[in-house]
């Protein structure tokens, strides 16, 4: 969804809730320590997704 051109329009913490995380900050740190960047990084292309991000949406 954070790559998602469609998504744009969403902020991040309304992907988060969507997504069922209710806690921005700790959706911040589970999403770094899984995927080594922040969801901002990887939404403003500040890092390329991975394969496994890419595989799991």
């Amino acid at each position: 969804m954070l790559t998602d051109p469609d998504a744009r329009g969403h902020s991040i913490s309304a992907i988060a809730l969507k997504c069922g995380f209710n806690d921005i900050s700790y959706f911040n740190r589970v999403f770094r320590k899984r995927y080594g960047c922040t969801p901002s990084d990887l939404r403003y292309g500040r890092r390329e997704p991975d394969a496994a991000l890419t595989a799991t949406g």
